[in-house]
C-alpha cells in the first residue's frame, strides 16, 4: 500500500506531520528591531518592560532562554498570524 504524500520539503515526500511546538522569549527592542521583526517566523506578543515579548514554532526540544507559550499567549500569536496572513498558525 502506498503512503499518502503530505507535503514536500526540499524535494523529500513527508508522510507524517510535522510535530511543532510554540514558544516564547523576551528579547530587547534592539534585537527586535535590527532582527526578529525582519522575519515573518517571529511574532511580538506584547512590549514589556525593556523589550518584547515575542513567538515562534520550533521542533523538537523548547530551546534555552524560551518557555512554552500559553493559552493566552497562544491566542495573541493565532490573532496576529491571522491578521498578516502568516502560517502556520497555533
Amino acid at each position: 500500500m502506498k503512503k499518502k504524500v503530505i507535503f514536500q520539503i526540499g524535494g523529500k515526500n513527508m508522510t507524517e506531520g510535522v510535530k511543532i511546538k510554540w514558544v516564547t522569549k523576551f528579547v530587547t527592542s534592539k534585537k527586535w528591531d535590527e532582527f526578529y521583526s525582519q522575519s515573518p517566523g517571529y511574532t511580538l506578543i506584547e512590549k514589556v518592560k525593556g523589550g518584547y515579548k515575542i513567538g515562534f514554532c520550533v521542533v523538537g526540544d523548547v530551546p534555552s532562554g524560551c518557555i512554552e507559550a500559553s493559552e493566552s499567549d497562544l491566542e495573541k500569536i493565532r490573532q496576529e498570524r491571522e491578521r498578516e496572513h502568516a502560517y502556520p498558525l497555533p
